[in-house]
């Protein structure tokens, strides 16, 4: 089975034992910690995957460290990944329940790349504009890339507007090349 499809299933039973539990914000907020500390920490990412850390050790070591630090429940489900041999796939699955969770409370999350600092109106009109587009809260991330020459792109969910002289002089240079 993929990893991802792997990542998918795990995800979306705990998600449901959360909401079943009425312990959504709570366990997602444990995921983004443990999201952050497993990028962050090369050696805790090095733990989850080493074949050679014995299950039982790895265990042991899951439930001392995370005991007192996340929800019972979301220490649960870190020992249970354990004893399944699943935490090599734990990042993908935080990634998938932190989709989950902006699914069920209507947001989205909309990259914004622009070629220069956007004022604060600027960001409220992209913010305004999506959500009346989609119709959920928009969550900005907002990124300064020169290369893009002037304007701006913006990725919402699996769509991409792309206003910039960079994209601009791309799609002419391939309809130069086609003719």
């Amino acid at each position: 089975m993929s990893s991802t499809r792997i990542a998918e299933r795990y995800a979306r039973a705990f998600f449901e034992l959360a909401r079943d539990n009425d312990e959504v914000d709570k366990v997602i907020s444990d995921v983004s910690a443990i999201r952050t500390l497993t990028m962050k920490s090369r050696d805790f990412h090095e733990f989850l995957i080493n074949p050679g850390i014995k299950q039982d050790t790895r265990i042991h070591l899951i439930g001392e460290l995370f005991e007192s630090r996340i929800s019972p429940l979301s220490h649960r489900f870190l020992l249970f990944l354990a004893r399944k041999k699943r935490l090599a796939h734990l990042n993908e699955i935080c990634l998938r329940l932190e989709g989950l969770y902006d699914l069920h409370k209507g947001i989205l999350k909309v990259q914004i790349d622009s070629a220069e600092e956007l004022s604060i109106d600027q960001r409220q009109a992209f913010i305004l504009r999506f959500q009346r587009k989609f119709h959920k809260a928009i969550q900005p991330n907002v990124r300064i890339k020169p290369d893009l020459i002037a304007g701006f792109t913006v990725r919402a969910g699996d769509t991409i507007y792309d206003c910039s002289v960079a994209g601009m002089l791309e799609t002419f240079k391939k309809n130069i090349i086609k003719a």
